[in-house]
């Protein structure tokens, strides 16, 4: 299995948005073996990656030893987000991918970050992206029939930036099989 940021199209968004917003700040949820947060950290000041998974915790720290703009965190990924972000922080960039068994935090993760009261660019991985004949252009992660759409998170958004305060766009090229959600705050 490939990692996200290896999807060309993927990181070129994110570089985009990254200076775009004057991002300094990327704050990942589901670290997996550790190549996101490596990748990324070559061209963002701070990279902070949560890992619910020992097993995957332990590679992860492997894989970033040595790296010193990332901090890999062992933990609940909503409850990381709660004890480590400072309100109105500025600067933020999130790759949110939590999903682990039958546990999805995403709406807790997104719950956690109104809490702090800041606008910060948001990814989420594995989204469901319309083709426009009814159907999925990308595979997207569903839990107990619910799928990962524009439905399932816009209170969520709305609660963060306020409705209409916010842009989305949906990645319209992958290289991954992997749809992903973009929004920032309206400037």
């Amino acid at each position: 299995m490939k990692y996200a940021f290896s999807d060309i199209y993927l990181m070129e968004n994110f570089l985009l948005l990254k200076e775009k917003h004057k991002s300094v700040k990327f704050f990942e949820t589901g670290t997996w073996h550790g190549e996101t947060a490596e990748a990324v950290s070559r061209h963002i000041s701070s990279v902070v990656t949560v890992e619910v998974n020992k097993g995957f915790y332990d590679i992860a720290a492997k894989k970033t030893n040595g790296l010193n703009n990332v901090k890999l965190v062992l933990g609940n990924s909503p409850d990381v987000i709660m004890e480590s972000l400072v309100n109105q922080e500025q600067g933020l960039i999130f790759f949110l991918d939590a999903h682990w068994e039958n546990d999805w935090p995403l709406l807790r993760e997104l719950s956690a970050i109104a809490s702090k009261d800041i606008k910060p660019v948001i990814m989420i991985h594995d989204f469901y992206i319309p083709d426009g004949n009814g159907g999925a252009k990308f595979h997207y992660d569903s839990y107990n029939g619910q799928p990962l759409d524009l439905s399932y998170v816009k209170r969520s958004l709305d609660d963060i930036y306020g409705e209409d305060n916010y842009t989305y766009f949906y990645s319209d090229k992958v290289e991954n099989d992997s749809g992903v959600l973009y929004v920032e705050p309206k400037q």
